[in-house]
């Protein structure tokens, strides 16, 4: 008896104090510094965020809860429609202009790749989800601009996109860049298959230099675990629900871009290519 009643207030005299914390504004909480280093937002990015937000996520009445992870990517996919859209005519001449610059090939005004998000297996259709590395995924398709920034985000484990239907209807005047796993199109240049010239050679450089960019954009929304870490590791959702999360991320990552958030890792410059336009005025 006396060895439990020593344990206890043993136990009492190494207990912490209890900090309570004012949770009516979290923002105050942390300095700026620490808010990029948590969200990857500065306060006034993140204040205007929660007031795009907040009719969505606001319950009718004050007896309910606070809005769940879930309904917050509800939220943000519902605003893909604003954040990823296909660029307009004027936007898309930028694009051109600036893809131009930097390769010297002309018309383009995005890059096309899939990349693979790791998921546990469904209940249903369980085989349909295993890709070729042999674990399950969802096969996101993205394409970005110039700028990295998402133009077309199709994020479902069957169908198509509805920008080959523009393309192939005029409606979006423009090449894209897509490696050897896409078809010729043309409305889709992918490099040659085997090259035998030297122009070729030259060709297939330049397309994979200036293609890179769209590499580095879907790695960032992957395997960039400081911006998205649900996304660098299994997400143990139904499928519907994953696909919701991939949209969300890449409304913030347009958010990012817009607002010129700088990214957690190493820098990602433009890229730069030099001494390859005359190649296509001959």
């Amino acid at each position: 008896m006396a060895r439990l009643i020593y344990r206890l207030h043993d136990r009492r005299a190494f207990r912490r104090e209890r900090v309570m914390r004012d949770r009516t504004n979290p923002l105050d909480i942390y300095g700026d510094r620490e808010l990029i280093e948590r969200f990857r937002f500065s306060r006034v990015e993140l204040l205007e965020l929660i007031n795009e937000l907040s009719p969505q996520l606001q319950h009718a009445t004050d007896r309910n809860g606070p809005a769940g992870r879930y309904d917050e990517c509800l939220a943000l996919q519902s605003r893909a429609q604003i954040h990823v859209r296909l660029p307009t005519q004027e936007e898309a001449t930028r694009t051109k202009d600036k893809f131009r610059r930097d390769s010297g090939i002309p018309g383009i005004f995005g890059c096309i790749d899939g990349t693979h998000v790791r998921i546990q297996a469904p209940s249903k259709n369980e085989y349909l989800f295993v890709n070729r590395k042999g674990f399950h995924s969802i096969n996101v398709q993205v394409v970005c601009d110039a700028n990295m920034k998402l133009i077309d985000v199709v994020a479902r484990w069957y169908g198509s996109s509805a920008l080959a239907q523009m393309c192939e209807e005029g409606r979006l005047s423009g090449i894209m860049l897509g490696d050897s796993g896409y078809p010729l199109n043309k409305w889709l240049m992918t490099p040659v298959m085997v090259p035998r010239t030297e122009q070729e050679r030259q060709f297939n450089y330049v397309h994979s230099r200036t293609r890179s960019i769209i590499e580095r954009c879907s790695s960032l929304l992957h395997f960039l675990p400081c911006r998205f870490h649900c996304l660098h590791s299994e997400i143990r959702m139904e499928p519907e629900r994953v696909c919701t999360i991939v949209c969300a991320a890449a409304v913030l990552h347009n958010i990012c871009t817009d607002k010129r958030v700088p990214l957690p890792a190493e820098d990602l410059g433009p890229v730069d290519l030099k001494h390859t336009e005359h190649f296509f005025k001959s």
